[in-house]
């Protein structure tokens, strides 16, 4: 009881301690990194705040023709659900604060609980306390995760209910399917990244004893959670002008490197790749991933992450780089040119460095408090 009750307590501190930074200069203006991408999330809010919620119909301030190509006196706004905005306003009519607040208290509420639910799915798969630990402080803690779990962004609420998903996938397929749905909703790119991981989870839960109960199921839970995104996705269609341009973001470049004829065979699908050009690896594999957000030293307990086999957690692991990859893969050049889409990527790095850290502090010395001092040493050097 009372090894149960400490437990409690160092994951209640740590994340109030979580809370803590993320409450740093909170009514500050919206003029920060990718200022320009939450004031357009912002401003949808503010506008549901002025002349009532409209979900169906979400507008914004900017009435130009630059985001789609097309005239939009309108101001339609038409990409995410806007769950987030909805929140948004009812956060600000609660705490009766001004819409930057209230948005970016949504956010890091979900961040918490994004935490909580990252160390219930790490305890899930290996039914131990340190490295489940371990992952929730490295999300927690992550300067880059900080900053962008307290943005006027619907990524924070996205990451929280990919989480759901996954950590109800295996005893609730309802309850999962609907918090995919939303997911889904909010940003169609966490599908993505966890695919391989339900993938992994179907064959270890669903497939191994297969019975036509489990394909039932299984359908209920695809017809569950597709349904509200392709439905939102046509009901958008009908306001081409609020669609910004978004071809761009996916694995399609313009730039002509090769040519298009060479000894008679056409090259020119080459050009329009933008994954595995030197340029992909060195921002995604070098610059983002090791430095901007594992501070460099993080990448040690990255790699040691996978060498730590308790129960499934090796496959588990493998599976989440793996969507990580096919996401970096699929929208390669929006990963390129802005840093926040990384955010989704974040449960993932941290499930597999907190195992990480839990390998070094128990496998990689025979000295139990050399290895707890090397693993403190190089989480506090990766953070600093």
């Amino acid at each position: 009881m009372k090894h149960n009750f400490l437990k409690i307590f160092f994951i209640s501190l740590a994340l109030f301690a979580g809370l803590l930074f993320r409450l740093y200069k909170l009514d500050s203006p919206v003029a920060d990194w990718h200022s320009h991408r939450q004031a357009d999330t912002a401003s949808v809010t503010r506008l549901y705040a002025q002349n009532g919620v409209d979900f169906l119909i979400p507008k914004y301030h900017d009435l130009s023709n630059v985001q789609s190509g097309q005239e939009n006196p309108q101001g339609y706004r038409m990409v995410e659900a806007p769950i987030y905005n909805v929140l948004s306003v009812y956060f600000q009519q609660l705490f009766k604060t001004n819409i930057d607040v209230s948005s970016r208290l949504v956010s890091i509420i979900f961040s918490l609980g994004s935490a909580l639910l990252l160390f219930l799915i790490c305890f899930q798969q290996t039914n131990l306390f340190m490295p489940s630990f371990f992952s929730l402080l490295v999300f927690l803690f992550l300067p880059f995760n900080i900053f962008y779990s307290r943005t006027i962004l619907p990524e924070p609420m996205a990451v929280f209910f990919m989480l759901l998903t996954l950590l109800t996938f295996k005893n609730n397929l309802l309850i999962s399917g609907c918090a995919f749905a939303i997911t889904l909703l909010l940003k169609p790119f966490p599908g993505i990244v966890i695919f391989p991981t339900l993938v992994l989870f179907t064959f270890q839960k669903y497939l191994k004893n297969f019975n036509l109960k489990n394909l039932v199921w299984l359908l209920i839970f695809s017809i569950i959670s597709l349904t509200p995104f392709f439905w939102w996705r046509h009901w958008i269609s009908q306001f081409p002008a609020g669609i910004p341009a978004n071809d761009w973001l996916l694995n399609n470049g313009i730039t002509t490197t090769f040519p298009v004829w060479f000894h008679g065979y056409n090259l020119s699908f080459l050009n329009k790749l933008v994954a595995f050009r030197p340029h992909w690896w060195h921002w995604l594999f070098e610059i983002r991933v090791p430095q901007l957000i594992l501070g460099t030293y993080g990448l040690i307990a990255l790699f040691l992450g996978f060498a730590y086999k308790k129960l499934r957690s090796q496959a588990f692991s493998i599976s989440l780089i793996l969507g990580v990859f096919i996401y970096f893969t699929i929208v390669a050049q929006g990963n390129i040119q802005h840093d926040y889409y990384q955010v989704i990527i974040i449960p993932s790095l941290a499930i597999i460095s907190g195992f990480g850290y839990y390998f070094i502090s128990q496998y990689l010395f025979s000295n139990k408090t050399l290895g707890y001092f090397v693993t403190t040493l190089i989480f506090l050097v990766s953070l600093y």
